[in-house]
């Protein structure tokens, strides 16, 4: 899913993240953040997943984009 829009490449990292595949997540959610880097709901849900997986400093990388 190379060519999708916004919205297409952040639902699937919500789909993904749901069935906790994090690396297919994350990489939606960044191509949803390259296709719009104003994205917040893909920043919020890249600092959820880090946070899942342990990654404190990432996600509040993540949530700090989120709140600019």
């Amino acid at each position: 899913m190379s060519n999708g829009s916004v919205s297409q490449f952040y639902n699937e990292g919500l789909r993904q993240a749901s069935k906790r595949n994090w690396r297919k997540a994350v990489e939606s959610l960044k191509n949803a953040i390259n296709q719009n880097n104003k994205h917040v709901n893909s920043y919020n849900a890249l600092g959820m997943i880090y946070m899942r997986q342990g990654n404190n400093m990432a996600a509040r990388r993540y949530w700090n984009k989120a709140l600019r």
